[in-house]
């Protein structure tokens, strides 16, 4: 029997004479039994086939879910979790043992966060493919962490929710810094507009435009902050150094700090003397 549109079984016999219906009858009898038998075992190495390599995808996944270095869970319908990462035994402190069958919100989410984390999951039976954010988490030994979260919903075959794909990514430091940061930034914008002494940041490289002033700077210079910002640094140095200037500005070393005793004009045209720190 041979594969393809033409299959044929073919018979050969030691005795040359021409078969009778019966026979015919016989032989398709047989013949249609051991089509159906081979296209059985067809079927069925095919399908062991297709079997051998969904396990082999699986074990692949779990393999890569294993090493991930961000945690990673499954989470059942009812948002219940059915799997967890090494990752996230690091993360949260629990085993996976610890974690299985649990509501990551009871879990891991304290009172103040779990509204959020409810809107996230309707977004998610609503339709959105992926829904993410950060949040407070709890570890289980009650120190408190950031989170980022990206939440992705699984389904079946029909379109049905079954469950989420969950990944979190610990960034309790980096906030921490970005916040610490923010705040330094605050205290410097603070200091630089209350100080009262003129205070301005000009561009490196190129014409030296003013980046900033403070309110001081305007006061002693006369001009309006709009003014002065269409201005250069230059614009502010006597007419005869000018140019001078210009061609020093960016000749200064890199991290020095120069202090200089110059002349610089008002608005009004008045000179009068400075003492510069830059």
């Amino acid at each position: 029997r041979s594969r393809g549109p033409g299959d044929a079984l073919e018979f050969f016999s030691a005795r040359v004479e021409v078969p009778d219906q019966v026979l015919l009858d016989t032989l398709e009898a047989v013949g249609r039994e051991l089509g159906q038998f081979m296209d059985s075992a067809e079927t069925q190495a095919i399908n062991e086939h297709l079997e051998h390599q969904r396990l082999n995808l699986l074990s692949r996944l779990e393999l890569q879910l294993e090493k991930m270095p961000i945690a990673c869970m499954m989470q059942d319908q009812d948002f219940h979790i059915v799997y967890s990462n090494p990752a996230a035994e690091r993360v949260f402190g629990f085993s996976a043992a610890e974690m299985q069958g649990r509501d990551t919100v009871e879990l891991i989410v304290p009172d103040s966060g779990r509204t959020l984390v409810q809107e996230r999951r309707k977004r998610l039976l609503a339709g959105n493919v992926s829904v993410g954010g950060s949040n407070e988490n709890i570890t289980k030994n009650g120190s408190a962490i950031i989170c980022e979260w990206k939440m992705t919903p699984l389904t079946d075959d029909n379109g049905v929710f079954t469950g989420t794909l969950v990944v979190a990514q610990e960034v309790t430091e980096r906030v921490r810094m970005i916040a610490a940061l923010e705040d330094s930034e605050a205290r410097y914008r603070q200091i630089f507009a209350l100080t009262p002494l003129p205070m301005f940041m000009r561009k490196e490289g190129g014409a030296p435009h003013f980046l900033e002033l403070n309110d001081a700077c305007l006061v002693t210079y006369g001009y309006t902050r709009d003014e002065m910002l269409a201005m250069t640094a230059a614009d502010i140095q006597i007419p005869a150094e000018r140019e001078r200037y210009l061609s020093m500005a960016d000749a200064r070393p890199e991290g020095v700090i120069e202090r200089l005793h110059k002349k610089h004009v008002r608005k009004n045209g008045e000179i009068f003397d400075v003492e510069i720190f830059s």
